[in-house]
């Protein structure tokens, strides 16, 4: 299972969550185990080997204040994920972008071997390959350019 959902306009403020509680209980009722999912790190989504510096944690704290609800809907639907008992990966992505695919796109942390965007035809390759080869398991990849 693959979910890339984000809220849009008139949408419940936990979008997120209700649609991670129906999609984990439907995978488990059809006996489906993989779930890869994205996670906003502008919204912080954070992993444990994140460099956190204070610039970092005033952005999260910014996007917290300006938009609480919606940081709270990603940040909980990510526990959710987490909580679960499948395969899940959650794919952290800086900021999307428009351009053309690069070919190319690397695995690291905040603050280290991390670019600021991707593009979304990296991402998608990304998504593949590792709907493919299942090598970040119970993990939270971020994945840039």
């Amino acid at each position: 299972m693959l979910s890339f959902m984000g809220a849009a306009s008139g949408s419940p403020a936990d979008i997120k969550v209700i649609a991670t509680r129906h999609i984990v209980v439907a995978m488990h009722k059809n006996n489906v185990k993989r779930f890869i999912r994205l996670g906003s790190l502008p919204f912080g989504v954070f992993a444990e080997g994140d460099k956190m510096n204070i610039g970092r944690q005033l952005m999260a704290s910014l996007a917290k204040a300006l938009m609480g609800a919606t940081v709270d809907d990603e940040r909980q639907s990510v526990r959710l994920t987490k909580q679960s008992e499948l395969d899940w990966t959650v794919v952290r992505a800086p900021f999307l972008n428009n351009q053309p695919a690069k070919g190319s796109y690397r695995i690291g942390h905040l603050g280290i071997d991390a670019g600021s965007s991707i593009t979304r035809t990296d991402l998608a390759a990304f998504v593949l390959d590792e709907l493919k080869h299942a090598q970040y398991l119970k993990q939270m990849p971020l994945v840039s350019n």
